[in-house]
């Protein structure tokens, strides 16, 4: 084959075989939701209504990650070893800047509560899968029960698990 056509084919190839994969999977899929004419003439597409409730409303609300530097351990003689989790707090913009003050002013009385929730999840856990899956519920339990206040006594919306490690 000529140098050329092959370097062609190469090209080529690649964006026919997308394109196929393409058609076959506009034809396999359900037609889309019928639409109406308003008024105007133009097209719009129905609408359902939300409910409306404090939850979606909070979904909706933006976040703010706050990776804390700090890694979670804790000695886990079941799981044969120690467990090192690093995690991130998704908080409202309202409470970013209370929450990030607290964990620079005095890191360890934030994550002494994380810290414990931590240790009695992995006594439970069967393994490092069940301890993982159990973590951002409890945790984000302990780190509202230490940075919640009358007003919002839930400021951590989701404990992020970016890290865990077991060290034997």
């Amino acid at each position: 084959m000529d140098g050329t056509l092959q370097s062609r084919l190469t090209v080529l190839l690649p964006a026919a075989l997308g394109l196929g994969v393409f058609a076959v999977g506009h034809l396999l899929l359900p037609p889309a939701a019928p639409v109406r004419l308003s008024g105007s003439g133009m097209v719009t597409p129905p609408v359902e209504a939300a409910p409306e409730d404090a939850a979606a409303e909070e979904d909706r609300a933006p976040r703010h990650y706050l990776q804390i530097q700090q890694n979670i351990a804790s000695s886990i003689p079941s799981l044969g070893g120690i467990v090192q989790v690093q995690i991130a707090l998704a908080v409202r913009e309202q409470d970013n800047a209370r929450i990030a003050g607290a964990m620079q002013e005095s890191p360890a009385d934030v994550l002494a509560p994380i810290q414990e929730a931590l240790r009695v999840q992995a006594e439970k856990a069967a393994d490092l899968a069940a301890l993982h899956a159990s973590l951002p519920s409890a945790l984000r339990m302990a780190a509202n029960a230490r940075l919640g206040t009358p007003e919002q006594p839930d400021p951590v919306l989701e404990v992020l698990v970016t890290g865990l490690l077991l060290s034997q």
